[in-house]
């Protein structure tokens, strides 16, 4: 119970630098693959935990997968990121782009998937996990009056 042994704040960032900064982004750092996470920790335990856990309970629709069949056969899966002149821009799961000419594209689906990892968890000891928790919960935003 996170309420019961609180991380260490100081070692959760520096797992979210290594683990998480590739696809999210905090404070200006990071990439814009995933959702923004300032002020994450606003959202509460459960949410939060519920959101590394199950990726894929409670999808945004701009982060859900698109697998884009080519007319020479090859599949690959992303998300999509923006169009270019005549590419369509995804992001694989490690945050690298790659585009597609929107001319050899044979199908694009969607998925209801996330683009985030549903075994993100299972990369971290319970330690490390209440750590990567602990700094995510302190992560808060006032509102302004």
């Amino acid at each position: 119970d996170l309420d019961q042994k609180p991380g260490d704040i100081r070692r959760g960032q520096e797992l979210f630098v290594k683990h998480c900064k590739v696809c999210h982004q905090m404070g200006g750092n990071g990439n814009l693959i995933g959702p923004q996470l300032d002020g994450i920790g606003n959202r509460g335990a459960e949410r939060v935990l519920e959101d590394v856990l199950d990726p894929n309970r409670n999808v945004d629709a701009a982060f859900h997968v698109s697998t884009v069949a080519t007319l020479d056969g090859l599949t690959r899966s992303g998300l999509f990121r923006r169009q270019e002149g005549q590419a369509r821009i995804y992001a694989d799961k490690n945050g690298k782009e790659f585009s597609v000419l929107v001319s050899d594209i044979d199908e694009e689906t969607k998925s209801a998937a996330s683009v985030m990892p549903d075994n993100a968890a299972s990369l971290l000891s319970g330690p490390e996990f209440r750590d990567l928790m602990s700094y995510l919960l302190s992560l808060r935003v006032t509102p302004k009056t």
